[in-house]
Order: C-alpha cells, then structure tokens, then sequence
C-alpha cells in the first residue's frame, strides 16, 4: 500500500485524538501536530513554486516572478508565525495536573 504524507499525518492525528490520555498532553500533541503539519505544508508549497518554476534562482537577472516569489515567501512565513502565535497563545488547560 502506498503512504504519502498526507495519510501518515492522519494516522498520527487519529492516534492522538483517539487514544486515552489525559486532556493536557492530548492537546499539546494535537497544537503539536498542526504546528510541525503546517511547517511542512509551507515549506512544501515555497519549495514546489521556487524550486520546480525556478523563481527562487536568479539565473539571468532578478525578474519579477523572483521578485514576486520572495515577497510571497517572507508574506507567507509572517502568516506562519501569526498562525503559530494563535494556536500557543491560549494555555493548555490541566497541563500541570
């Protein structure tokens, strides 16, 4: 059977919902999870789009689409923290029990 990424974060994000620990831990793996997730989703997408389209190399000179790809990476990466300072904002209630 063929696993890709895709699957094999389902199948840990089912195993940290389903399993029976205390309400704590569950959701520090769970912020977890999304975190280390949408780091590689983000890094996949930059890498796909400056890699394979070649807008993160500046072969012949700068040219718009570099130019617009880097306004894009750092545009997005400041979304990134933004969406990691909202997800470990909120404490993580009975964590000290």
């Amino acid at each position: 059977m063929y696993f890709n990424g895709r699957y094999i974060f389902f199948i840990c994000y089912y195993c940290v919902i389903s399993m029976k620990m205390e309400p704590g831990i569950k959701e520090f793996f769970r912020r977890l999870s999304l975190s280390i997730g949408l780091c590689i989703f983000w890094m996949a997408i930059n890498m796909t789009i400056g890699v394979k389209y070649d807008y993160a190399f500046f072969e012949d000179g700068i040219h718009l689409g570099n130019v617009l790809f880097y306004i894009w990476v750092i545009a997005s990466f400041t979304g990134l923290i933004l969406m990691y300072i909202k997800i470990w904002k909120k404490p993580i209630e009975h964590l000290d029990d």
